[in-house]
């Protein structure tokens, strides 16, 4: 038999024959949540929303509040649950906790407001274990250099990250470390880094017409455009850096260094402190670590946290480079 519809082709159902029963359903779960989410409907909100008469919105307040208490809150001028959190959270282990902890630990040092708003998040999402609670402070501590402090970084930080993750390029007032001047600069932004206590925005500069770093507590100001682009699809952040030592790009260069026994116990703690390197353990106890790395001045600093007992074994210039300097550091110190 076929199936003859109750409204003819063509013809709309009227507003006023109200919604189906599966539309209620729906209006009644959605008014629920934005209850216990502490958003504080009211009757005129939600009627304007819905497209739907008052009567209509009381309605289904009875509804909610026949299976919940629902009071209006006068100071909100809305309706909320009385007495408890309606929104379950996640109840963690302890092992779960401890994760979240040390992340937030480890957020907390990154500058900006960043550890607050993790550990806000933690408490909306998160139901935590009784004994942590009695504690005033998680018995670990993660050390790493504090961020570089700016005016805006934190306003630059949310513009930077929205335009990245966006596809947007900004327009950017830019002073330069060496020179000091400022320029006016259009930049499509692939990401942003955290070393060493400064946070750098990677992207490409129109201007220079080539993918540069930018320190975020060197931008004077910036301001997000309308313009859209398309990100190389072979980029990738981290294969970027993959050859630098630190984030800092250059010509590629091969080193060797070799550290006497005194710390070797230090050098060989790490597997590993660049993908490149090629070590060797000698019969004395010494440790040479050679490297193909870009940035070389960022090698350097690290290189000479080791003297007195690092030797600069190659190339030839490096040596005579370090000889010159420690000539002149020698002279400061007599």
């Amino acid at each position: 038999m076929t199936s003859v519809s109750a409204y003819p082709k063509g013809k709309k159902k009227k507003k006023s024959e109200g919604a189906g029963v599966s539309d209620k359903i729906v209006r009644l779960l959605e008014i629920y949540k934005k209850i216990a989410q502490n958003l504080y409907p009211s009757v005129e909100s939600l009627a304007g929303e819905y497209k739907a008469s008052k009567r209509t919105i009381q309605r289904y307040i009875k509804v909610i509040r026949s299976i919940d208490d629902v009071e209006y809150d006068h100071h909100h001028k809305g309706y909320r649950f009385t007495g408890v959190d309606r929104l379950k959270k996640l109840s963690l282990t302890r092992s779960e906790l401890i994760t979240l902890l040390t992340a937030g630990e480890a957020v907390s040092r990154l500058g900006g407001n960043l550890g607050s708003t993790f550990q806000g998040l933690l408490h909306r999402i998160a139901t935590l274990p009784e004994e942590s609670k009695a504690k005033q402070k998680v018995p670990f501590l993660i050390k790493m250099p504090g961020p570089a402090m700016a005016k805006n970084i934190e306003e630059h930080f949310g513009t930077l990250s929205t335009c990245a993750s966006e596809g947007r390029c900004v327009d950017l007032e830019y002073r330069a470390q060496h020179s000091k001047k400022v320029t006016k600069r259009t930049v499509e932004p692939y990401g942003l880094v955290f070393n060493d206590g400064i946070w750098i925005m990677i992207g490409r500069c129109l201007l220079r017409e080539e993918i540069r770093s930018f320190a975020l507590d060197r931008i004077i100001t910036a301001v997000g455009r309308e313009r859209y682009f398309l990100r190389d699809p072979d980029f990738d952040l981290e294969k970027y850096f993959e050859k630098s030592w630190g984030v800092v790009d250059g010509d590629e260069v091969e080193v060797t260094v070799r550290f006497k026994y005194e710390v070797a116990d230090y050098i060989l703690r790490k597997e590993k402190w660049h993908p490149s390197e090629k070590r060797k353990v000698f019969p004395n106890g010494d440790v040479e670590l050679s490297f193909k790395i870009s940035g070389f001045v960022e090698f350097k600093h690290w290189a000479y946290s080791w003297l007195p007992y690092v030797e600069f074994v190659k190339p030839g210039w490096f040596r005579k480079r370090v000889e010159q300097e420690l000539a002149e550091a020698a002279k400061l110190h007599r």
